[in-house]
């Protein structure tokens, strides 16, 4: 009877520290819901440009900016390599720093790139410059570490600098005739 009493608080007791760690797991499984929910309408509404990419530079996630920012849907860029997307003259200038961002040394950088896009008219450009800040995420549902670049469009900037540029020197030269 003894036995049995004790065999039965016992159970109690599992029962209570059971209910305890279940109730503790339901709360995390909801922060997690509502952490990933965020984090997708941060992705899915941010102006910027977002592209989450391997370490081999395959293309595994973009948002509705980026697919505007190249003219490519995303279905089409999630078969690319970031390379296709990046001109020649920007291809390697950060090869450095991505190395530094794998290894661990930084957390993040950003810089000026070029990159390409599909003009859909003639006469459309082929290409943008832009502001790109890249950092590393983990991906816990492959186990391995990506990179997500968040990139502005900033053409026009560029472009209404070199025409001041450009105009700058032709004052020059009439002024000093």
């Amino acid at each position: 009877m003894a036995s049995t009493l004790f065999f039965l608080a016992y159970l109690k007791r599992r029962n209570t520290l059971l209910s305890k760690e279940i109730q503790v797991r339901k709360a995390a499984e909801h922060q997690l819901v509502l952490s990933n929910s965020r984090y997708e309408t941060i992705f899915r509404s941010s102006v910027l440009g977002i592209a989450i990419v391997d370490y081999d530079g395959r293309i595994c996630h973009v948002n509705e900016a980026w697919c505007r920012m190249t003219n490519y849907s995303a279905e089409e860029l999630c078969t690319m390599n970031i390379t296709d997307l990046i001109a020649p003259e920007s291809r390697h200038v950060d090869d450095e720093q991505l190395q530094a961002l794998k290894e661990g040394r930084i957390a993040s950088y950003s810089m000026d790139k070029k990159y390409l896009r599909r003009p859909l008219s003639p006469g459309d450009r082929d290409f943008f410059y832009s502001k790109m800040v890249l950092t590393k995420i983990w991906d816990s549902s492959t186990d391995s570490t990506l990179t997500m670049s968040m990139v502005t469009d900033v053409t026009r900037e560029v472009l209404d600098a070199e025409a001041v540029s450009r105009s700058e020197e032709r004052f020059r030269k009439i002024i000093g005739q």
